[in-house]
């Protein structure tokens, strides 16, 4: 897939400008959830009610639905990952890896992970932004976490970790986004 190509007419000339949508993609939480976790066969390990990350970090659990809905969003070929997930601190070829044995289909942007530099992962998705968001023309993104710890002003799409990435979150995240939305009436 490439990204779109956009004629502009820019200082007197038509320029040809690619532009990118990113999804900043946490995976505890979104990806995977207390539910599908329970229904996983790794339930011999639950030994409290609070489930951590470190139980959680197995693609033996994820969550075929909220999987589907996020390759959903990558259809569109202008839409890039960019993983904010504490999982990319086992390096950008090491969670891409892990997201594919997900299931996970999209493409990722360059680079594919935030950069640790605080407690705030609004932080982290502010210096992306700031440092590869002009260049790369991006017109949209979506931050999907089940955090909190992002700015008021941020486009945040905030999952339950008990039941994952929702088909709600997913026509909250279209929005953002700028894509089409509708209601799937059954």
């Amino acid at each position: 897939k490439t990204n779109k190509e956009y004629v502009l007419f820019v200082k007197n000339s038509y320029e040809i400008v690619t532009v990118m949508k990113v999804i900043f993609l946490d995976v505890d939480g979104v990806l995977n959830s207390t539910r599908s976790f329970v229904a996983s066969k790794y339930t011999d390990y639950i030994k409290s009610d609070v489930i951590g990350p470190t139980v959680f970090h197995n693609h033996q659990n994820h969550d075929p639905i909220a999987i589907g809905l996020v390759n959903k969003l990558c259809d569109n070929d202008d839409i890039k990952i960019v993983v904010s997930s504490t999982w990319r601190l086992v390096g950008e070829e090491g969670v891409i890896k892990d997201l594919r044995a997900m299931g996970i289909t999209g493409d990722f942007a360059t680079p594919a992970i935030t950069i640790q530099l605080t407690d705030i992962r609004g932080e982290e998705v502010n210096d992306w932004l700031k440092n590869h968001g002009t260049k790369n023309n991006v017109t949209h993104h979506v931050i999907l976490d089940d955090g909190s710890d992002f700015y008021p002003s941020q486009p945040h799409v905030k999952s339950n970790i008990d039941i994952g990435f929702s088909y709600k979150n997913y026509l909250e995240a279209k929005k953002y986004l700028g894509l089409n939305t509708f209601n799937l009436v059954l």
